[in-house]
């Protein structure tokens, strides 16, 4: 982010003393300098103000101040995508599902206090992507965590839809957040198939029916 801030000295009626370059009467001289902006700058207007000296001929100081407002804005964004190692099979009870988190900040702030949960993984581990080591989620850069499941008897015959949340705080101490899921598809066993009177399901005749494993 670049602002330059021009700051203009207009109709200043008194002039350098004697053997100096002079600003004569009605005369404007102007005066140009920049000021590259700061992500502390960001949180609230910038103000910057200016005076100008010059002293007459009868050395009589003449001061003059002008100020200028300049509003800051910034976009400060993150993007949460979550992918699992089972995605394309079912799982069965005692399999374990190893899932990938990818958290981008898709803004043009840094952002802190940056965190992952899933309400169905107790530990969400980071793995890579704060290659200067600042701590930061930068612009553009995308921090990669971790996370595994087993699966027990009781999530089989429906999916296993989970759910995580990134957090994060911009500059300006506003949190924001994403989520994502993913979906695992799990098998369903059949212990016992009883057949409804009348259905000849396992082809043995209706009297002789039994449980089929």
């Amino acid at each position: 982010m670049r602002i330059s801030i021009l700051f203009l000295m207009l109709n200043l009626l008194a002039s350098l003393s004697i053997g100096q370059e002079q600003l004569a009467p009605g005369d404007s001289w102007i005066y140009q300098a920049s000021y590259r902006v700061q992500e502390s700058d960001i949180c609230s207007c910038i103000v910057n103000n200016a005076i100008v000296n010059a002293s007459g001929p009868c050395s009589n100081v003449s001061n003059s101040s002008g100020g200028v407002i300049v509003e800051t804005i910034y976009e400060a964004g993150i993007d949460l995508d979550k992918i699992s190692d089972k995605s394309v099979e079912e799982v069965d009870a005692g399999d374990t599902i190893r899932y990938t988190y990818f958290l981008a900040n898709t803004g043009d702030v840094n952002l802190s206090n940056v965190s992952i949960e899933d309400d169905m993984i107790r530990y969400v581990s980071y793995l890579s992507g704060n290659d200067n080591g600042d701590d930061l989620l930068n612009p553009g850069e995308v921090w990669i965590y971790e996370g595994s499941y087993l699966v027990d008897e009781e999530d089989l015959c429906h999916s296993i839809v989970n759910y995580a949340i990134a957090r994060a705080m911009d500059p300006c101490k506003i949190n924001l957040s994403d989520n994502a899921t993913a979906e695992v598809e799990t098998v369903c066993p059949v212990d016992c198939i009883c057949c409804p009177e009348g259905e000849n399901r396992d082809l043995t005749n209706i009297g002789d029916q039994h449980a089929v494993a």
